[in-house]
């Protein structure tokens, strides 16, 4: 992963305002359900969001995390759903994604259960 991304939400979390709720939701993508994602084997994207949610959760934050088996569209959706539930409207939240992304058009991230109908 590009560290980059890492440092972006690292700060984005810790610089905002205190007076926020903040809600990280990461989600990490290293294997795939439709093999033709898995042609260009990543091999670190679950270790990443595991180790920026520990970075995060060490420093108070409660962090929702996705990855592997857990990372499809339905769960991502969920836990968007529950953190609108939960967060006001002036409160942050920070999605880091680590995995495949698609560009048809536009650019997309690409959940674990992808129908490949979608994709192509």
């Amino acid at each position: 992963m590009d560290m980059r991304c890492l440092i972006a939400i690292v700060l984005l979390l810790l610089s905002t305002s205190s007076t926020y709720a903040k809600y990280p939701l990461l989600v990490g993508v290293s294997t795939y359900e439709h093999v033709r994602l898995n042609e260009t084997q990543l091999k670190f994207p679950e270790e990443d969001a595991k180790a920026i949610a520990t970075l995060l959760e060490d420093s108070g934050y409660e962090v929702k995390l996705l990855i592997g088996k857990q990372a499809t569209r339905h769960a991502i959706r969920d836990a968007l759903v529950e953190i609108a539930k939960t967060g006001g409207a002036d409160d942050v939240l920070a999605l880091g994604f680590f995995g495949h992304g698609v560009q048809y058009g536009e650019s997309f991230v690409v959940d674990r259960s992808v129908d490949q109908t979608s994709l192509w």
